[in-house]
């Protein structure tokens, strides 16, 4: 049997005269070949390995997070804890009074806390949700609101329908008329207007009720301009009852 190189390869077959014939170069080439394939093989196989075990570990975490996310949320489902996140609209208010519904039904009279973070939006789904809120209190259930973040427009609205308005110290506040497109006839104008001052007013009101303010005041402070508050601000002026 012939010996083998250093490297562990067999070497390739020569003449009885050193040299090589080419049937012998033929199967050195075809041996040199089957070497290079089967280091590439290996190779292969390593990466295989290890990209299968960074799949697993990208898996388990994937996991684990996804648990996490199912525990929290179960979590706030059971203790009553409704986060609104974003853009006030027919759709998240929607969504809101489904699950406030839901806890309603299955735990009467519950204790509810509403954490907002929101830069307002549509003022017709903003009150459609602020009167289920208040219908909510109206029913026997404990109703905690607390800003989070930014409580703007529409969602300052929304934080007064708690019976306990609470704040982030660093959440910010902004108050200013409702705003809106007037467009068409002279006479359609002048209803729109209408409309949007009827709910402008609404809106003062609510704002007015239990702060330290008037209505009158608030216009004031809000006419034709962007009225921005802190949170020591809102607890000054009674939009919130305290930092919490």
């Amino acid at each position: 049997m012939a010996a083998e190189n250093d490297n562990g390869t067999l070497p390739a077959l020569q003449g009885e005269d050193g040299k090589y014939t080419m049937e012998e170069l033929e199967a050195n080439k075809v041996i040199m070949q089957i070497e290079q394939m089967a280091t590439e093989i290996v190779r292969d196989r390593v990466l295989t390995q290890k990209l299968a075990a960074e799949a697993r570990a990208a898996k388990m975490q994937a996991d684990h997070l996804a648990r996490e996310e199912e525990n929290e949320l179960a979590s706030f489902d059971r203790h009553h804890v409704y986060t609104f996140v974003g853009e006030v609209n027919a759709k998240s208010a929607d969504l809101a009074m489904m699950v406030l519904e839901k806890w309603h039904n299955r735990d009467p009279e519950c204790d509810i806390t509403f954490i907002i973070t929101s830069p307002g939006g549509d003022v017709i789904a903003g009150f459609a949700l602020y009167d289920y809120m208040m219908w909510l209190r109206r029913h026997g259930h404990k109703l905690i609101t607390v800003a989070r973040g930014v409580a703007a427009s529409m969602a300052g609205i929304l934080l007064q329908a708690g019976e306990e308005r609470l704040t982030d110290p660093n959440a910010q506040f902004l108050i200013h008329e409702i705003s809106g497109e007037l467009g068409g006839r002279l006479s359609d104008i002048g209803d729109t207007k209408t409309f949007f001052d009827r709910l402008d007013a609404r809106g003062m009101a609510i704002l007015a009720e239990r702060s330290t303010l008037t209505q009158r005041q608030i216009k004031g402070k809000m006419s034709r301009k962007d009225w921005w508050l802190d949170a020591e601000e809102a607890v000054k002026y009674g939009f919130v009852d305290r930092i919490d």
